[in-house]
């Protein structure tokens, strides 16, 4: 059985959402801290850059197009791994993405091999083995166990077969309502424009749920608020302010309504007066991800450094 990475003419780690100005930015609880603070407005942070960029189109262009398939995970953090391997006609392989610096609790969501030679094509075909598993599961293993099937079937081969290895990953979801933006996300990227906006706006209510509650149980007696989506966001929006915090820039203000109407269209498909875009579908994909650091940076749940709106 062969045993780890082959040929190590590769290894590259990749990450960050591509900004304007062509530069790659850290998604990180600062930048997203830097779009607030700045109504909006905010500069690219790479050395020698400082040009204007905006940060709303950049996460939302992640989720659209064909570069999405790449893209698509990277406003939650995710990230690309980058390697090569040799696999041997009939031979096991064993790739442990540890290795390639996945971390144990990392969620990986897609493995791509793509063969090259000094032959027009690879002497192997990598097979994944994923031994009893009925199905390809949704969170990929982090040890996956390849076979090389022999192209030239009895006929002896002594070449190695040489793939580019590319691994999409992103760290563990911890919150419920990221793991529902993660489905949202998810289901977008597989066409269901629907199903990403319902689990947008699920994600974004139970996050302002985890703030009104705190909130409203400072001022009553009463366990919980019973209010309405856009109720909650006017109370995050009133508190921010009344903690001397800038004002939500209007486009997050503006799509919070458009999610909060789509929503109430898909699951009441007879109120429906206009196709769902993948535009729209991303406008409100990106407004629930802003809304859920906004409601993280409001409580000091995504650093420590955070305000902390009471």
């Amino acid at each position: 059985m062969s045993m780890g990475i082959g040929d190590q003419n590769l290894h590259m780690l990749t990450g960050g959402i591509l900004g304007q100005c062509g530069h790659p930015v850290e998604v990180s609880p600062s930048l997203f801290k830097s779009y607030f603070a700045g109504g909006g407005t905010q500069t690219c942070p790479a050395e020698n850059c400082g040009r204007a960029i905006d940060l709303w189109e950049a996460v939302k262009a992640c989720f659209l197009g064909a570069g999405a398939a790449f893209s698509l995970l990277t406003p939650l953090g995710g990230m690309s791994v980058w390697t090569t391997i040799q696999i041997e006609p009939g031979e096991f392989f064993e790739l442990d993405l540890e290795t390639l610096g996945v971390a144990s609790d990392d969620i990986v969501r897609g493995i791509t091999l793509t063969g090259f030679s000094h032959m027009d094509v690879p002497p192997v075909t990598p097979a994944l083995i994923f031994g009893n598993q009925p199905r390809l599961p949704v969170h990929l293993p982090h040890q996956l166990t390849f076979f090389g099937v022999n192209k030239a079937g009895g006929q002896p081969v002594t070449q190695v077969g040489n793939f580019n290895v590319h691994v999409q990953f992103l760290p563990k979801q911890e919150t419920p309502y990221r793991q529902l933006l993660l489905g949202g996300v998810i289901a977008l990227g597989d066409g269901d424009k629907r199903g990403g906006v319902i689990d947008a706006h699920t994600a974004a209510d139970i996050a302002l749920d985890s703030f009104t509650t705190q909130l409203v149980q400072q001022l009553t007696p009463y366990q919980e608020p019973r209010l309405g989506f856009l109720e909650k966001v006017g109370m995050l929006m009133v508190a921010r302010s009344q903690s001397g915090l800038p004002p939500v820039p209007e486009p997050l203000l503006k799509t919070l309504g458009v999610l909060n109407q789509r929503r109430n269209w898909a699951v009441h498909p007879s109120r429906v007066t206009r196709e769902l875009t993948d535009d729209v579908a991303a406008d409100c994909l990106t407004a629930s991800l802003f809304l859920i650091h906004l409601v993280e940076l409001s409580t000091g749940a995504e650093n420590s450094d955070s305000t902390v709106v009471t």
